[in-house]
């Protein structure tokens, strides 16, 4: 049964991604919401985003109802969503004791996933870019203090060493909150390597004058 389950899962995604409208012109503004989502330099990672947009309580209630469909269509139930609005992102948290395993997925794959399709589906109904961030039990949270724990650590390694330190690799958010933690250190400089899913953070200890 569990195995029926799995395959149920993955084949909603794929037919998802198959019946999704991939026009041309939906392509190129996809494109250019992910372009821009997932740039990364030095002073992008470190800013604040300070946009207060908040969306209609149409929109809220279509992505949580869509989150909900999905779920149920891949075969899980019993998940409670609850929608915010915080600092111009709508957050969906969904609560589900039994299968948060599979509804994070490896490294958190099928919550973006489910991300990528909600956002795709905001954005042909209402012409509206979605800024969604989509969490399963808090995963992404314990996550990242894991990762901000790891960087503290490093960062005093490297100043005690005085060499750098590379951390693993990130997505943009992560990396972003990263750098934010060393924006006003005068010991210690972080800039990003690498690309695709292998850029990932350098943690530097200044040369002292």
């Amino acid at each position: 049964m569990e195995d029926k389950n799995k395959k149920k899962f993955f084949s909603f995604f794929k037919r998802a991604e198959k019946n999704y409208d991939t026009s041309e012109d939906v392509k190129q503004r996809e494109f250019a919401l992910s372009k821009k989502q997932n740039e990364d330099t030095r002073t992008t990672e470190e800013s604040e985003d300070q946009d207060s947009t908040k969306y209609s309580p149409e929109i809220v209630s279509f992505c949580q109802e869509k989150m909900q469909q999905m779920l149920e269509a891949s075969g899980i139930s019993g998940s409670k969503i609850i929608a915010k609005n915080k600092q111009g992102k709508m957050y969906l948290e969904i609560t589900n004791e039994k299968e948060t395993g599979r509804i994070i997925g490896k490294d958190g794959a099928h919550l973006h996933a489910f991300q990528t399709i909600i956002n795709a589906m905001a954005y042909k109904k209402y012409a509206q870019p979605i800024r969604l961030e989509i969490d399963a039990n808090d995963y992404k949270y314990r996550k990242l203090e894991s990762l901000k724990s790891n960087a503290l650590r490093s960062a005093k390694y490297a100043q005690l060493n005085k060499t750098k330190v590379e951390l693993e690799p990130m997505n943009a958010a992560e990396r972003r909150e990263i750098h934010m933690l060393f924006q006003d250190d005068q010991e210690i400089k972080s800039f990003s390597v690498g690309e695709g899913r292998e850029r990932h953070i350098v943690i530097d200890a200044l040369n002292e004058s």
